[in-house]
This record gives structure tokens, sequence and C-alpha cells, in this order.
């Protein structure tokens, strides 16, 4: 591993590559005596060369889906223009693909076909593909892989982004995150721009169009995908109050028929998914329960929830995906667009990082702001001085250049990328046995623009 060093100031990092060793402040960066880490996932067998059907990419034209997998179930979806179709599943068996399940007359539900698999094998690599009721024409094929059982523990790979605008059209960063052969990948909000929308018409249009796009078409068929929300699914920094009458559950709707995803305590947006000793990350709503003028970020019920699952954790790392910044921006951004963070709800904010200051490998994942960061949630001094916030994306929407100009102290804020021709997603690699995470961001080219081991 590469020896701690100092980090270098932000405004180099832009295309730099630059690695370092980083330990939350409160913590010592690993030491060589340590044992030499959790086992790495082995490889899984090449292409499925025998997928029944004809490729059709005017009956298939979307990006299929894999949601929210557990170590023996997954949510399968895909966009098609038929009525019905037919679920080919294959799993892994040493080198080759072995036929798993078919479920045939799968019907469509608003155009999309969908479908829960169980019985699956924890921690195996599986392949699939929609056709036709008759067999002739197909999907893409897809790839996912089920979460790790309870008492497993390996490398877990994972990747993330935010804010899929058309700038950056069609997304060349999620092409390249699916040939990873990734775990599962996050999407931090704003998949689609749906602003302007209030029909269902209007919603499945926008969906269809993000969805036909190469880097979500790819993205989709190479690994299993876990989803929040932000503003834009619904409409610009929206409150239900201004929305016409039943357009947020229209838009709720659509969502889930596209993202497919479980539903969390009462059926909300807000869940968690456990990967194993490894790690578990839990989804938050930033949107769906505020209001103008209220001092919340989130209803007291979903900060509870998300205060005692994360200290009630077996896992050894704890991701919290938050499509609104935790970390205090303050020193650079004063308070500008203060209420569409976490700062702006100066109390719910005390008390989420209150509840959460001791917990061991926490680490936060975000969006929104359109550059990339990696920060510490507060300055020296603060409650959450030692936790990390890593801001992923964006990957289409144009880049905010605003945090290139800073020339203040910048020591709370170790990367931050801001380079208007720069879209990025983050890769990041999972080690609970070491108590470190790799984290890179990478560009339209794959290519490592800054990146850093985290001694959590």
């Amino acid at each position: 591993r590469p020896p701690r060093s100092t980090l270098f100031p932000y405004t180099t990092l832009f295309r730099s590559g630059a690695t370092a060793l980083l330990a939350c402040r409160d913590r010592e960066t690993q030491d060589s005596s340590l044992p030499s880490g959790s086992p790495e996932r082995g490889p899984e067998p090449g292409p499925w060369t025998q997928a029944p059907g004809q490729a059709d990419p005017s009956t298939f034209a979307w990006s299929l889906q894999v949601g929210d997998v557990g170590p023996d179930n997954a949510i399968c979806s895909c966009r098609s223009t038929l009525g019905s179709g037919t679920l080919h599943l294959v799993r892994a068996e040493g080198d080759d693909w072995v036929d798993d399940q078919e479920v045939p007359d799968v019907q469509a539900v608003n155009g999309v076909l969908r479908h829960t698999l169980e019985g699956l094998e924890p921690d195996t690599a599986y392949r699939l593909v929609w056709t036709s009721s008759d067999g002739s024409l197909r999907s893409p094929i897809g790839r996912f892989r089920t979460a790790l059982d309870a008492d497993q523990d390996r490398v877990i790979v994972f990747g993330a982004t935010s804010c899929l605008g058309y700038t950056g059209a069609p997304w060349p960063t999620l092409s390249h995150a699916a040939e990873s052969e990734l775990d599962f990948f996050l999407l931090g909000g704003d998949a689609v721009y749906a602003d302007g929308s209030v029909t269902r018409a209007d919603y499945e249009a926008v969906w269809d169009e993000a969805m036909s796009r190469q880097g979500l078409v790819d993205l989709g068929a190479g690994t299993s995908l876990v989803v929040a929300w932000d503003d834009h699914e619904v409409d610009n920094d929206w409150y239900e109050e201004d929305l016409a009458e039943g357009q947020l559950q229209t838009a709720i709707e659509v969502f889930r028929e596209r993202m497919p995803q479980q539903e969390g305590p009462g059926g909300s947006l807000y869940r968690s998914l456990k990967w194993g000793r490894t790690l578990e990350v839990f989804v938050l709503d930033c949107r769906g329960e505020r209001g103008p003028g209220w001092p919340q970020m989130m209803s007291p019920e979903q900060l509870q929830w998300l205060i005692e699952g994360v200290q009630d954790s077996s896992a050894r790392f704890k991701v919290v995906l938050t499509s609104i910044q935790v970390t205090d921006w303050s020193t650079m951004l004063k308070d500008a667009l203060d209420t569409s963070r976490w700062s702006g709800h100066p109390e719910q904010r005390q008390a989420l990082l209150e509840g959460v200051a001791e917990v061991e490998g926490l680490i936060w994942v975000t969006g929104d702001m359109h550059f990339g960061a990696l920060s510490y949630v507060d300055p020296e001094g603060g409650i959450a001085a030692h936790q990390v916030e890593v801001m992923a994306g964006p990957s289409g929407s144009r880049v905010n250049p605003i945090p290139g100009f800073f020339t203040g102290d910048s020591s709370q804020y170790p990367h931050v990328i801001a380079d208007v021709d720069l879209w990025t997603w983050c890769r990041f690699v999972c080690d609970a046995e070491l108590g470190t995470i790799l984290v890179e961001f990478r560009d339209n080219n794959n290519a490592i623009v800054a990146s850093e081991i985290l001694a959590l």
C-alpha cells in the first residue's frame, strides 16, 4: 500500500491521478503489520454466448434493470413494446453458465416487464435476458451479482455517480463502469431531468429518453443498481404544495417502474441493503419529506431510522447514500443554496451527526452539486471532522466550475474536481479486514483523475 503522504492542494488534482492514504482525523492510518485483507472475489465466466433469441434494438430499445439485490433475490425489469415476455436466467458455475430459472408469461405493466427472482445463491454471478414469449426476440444480456450472506466477507467493489444531465450524454462514464463487473452501482439522484412534467405520459417520455441512451443501457446490463432520487425526478427544487394534484404520486410510480427497488418502512423510498459482514447501504429520501420553511431535511421517523440503523449495523462499513450533502461547505460556498444542503437544516444535521459520531466505518456518498469532491464533513473542531463524504459525479450535467476559483483554506476539501470538461464516476474498493476503502474518480476515458485510500 502507498505510505501516508501530504495531500496535494485540490487545484492540482484535475486529471492528476494522485493517490494518498487518508486517515479519518481521529484514526491512525493502517499499519503494515495488519492482516493481508479480506479475500478477493474470484473471476466470473466469460460472455453468455448461448442466450436465446435474436437481439432486437427496436422491441427492447431501453436499458434493462436489476435493482436492490439481496443474497437470494433480485428485482428484474425491462421496458419493452411487448405486452408479455419471458425471463431467462443462468448462473455461474466454475467457468460456465448453467441454466437456473425460466419465468414465462410475465405481463407488462405500463410498458415494463418486471419480476422478482427468489431462491438465488448468495455471492453468485448471474446473467439474464428478456425475450418475446415465442423466444425469437431478446433484450440486451444483463449481468448482476447477488449480495453476500450474513456471515460472509470479501472485498466489495461498487460504483457511484449522480446527475445524468444532457450536456455529457450519452454518459460514457456509465459505459466504463458497466465494464468493471461491479458488485452494484449507486445512483445518487437526478437520473433524469423531468422539469416541467406533469402527467404520466410526460414522465414516461423523459425516462424512456434517458433509458435509451448508451451509457444507461450499458450500466443497466452491467450490474445491479441501488437508486436514490433528488429533485429533478419530479421537478426542479419541488415542494409538494406547488405540484399539481396527483403529480407527486405519478412521478414516484414512474420512478419505481423504471428503477426497480425494494420498499422501505411503511412503503417509503428510504431503505437499507446489506452485503454480508462487509457493508450496509442506507438509501435516504432527502426530498419527499420537507417543505418550504420546514426545519427538517426528512421526517423525524426517517431520521430516527437512519441513526438507529447505522448505530446497530453489524457491517464493517456503513455507506449512507444521501442526495443532499452532509458536508459543511460554508468555507467555500458561504450560505448559497444552503436550504438544499443539510447545513440549511442545522437542528436535524446536529442530531444526525451526534447520533452517528462514534460509529466506525461510516462514509457518506452524495451528488447534486455538479462537481466531484472528497471532503471532511466538518472543519477541524466540528463533531464530524473525522468523517468523510464523497460527492460522486456528475456523469452528464453541466459541471459547476465555482469551486475551482476558491483560493482559501481547502484543508477540509482534499479533493475537488470542477473542470468543466470533466465528467466522472467513482469506484470504491472496500476491504473490511484492513478497514480501508479505495476511492477513485474516473473520467469519460476511464482514466483515474484522483484517488484516495481511506482508513476507516
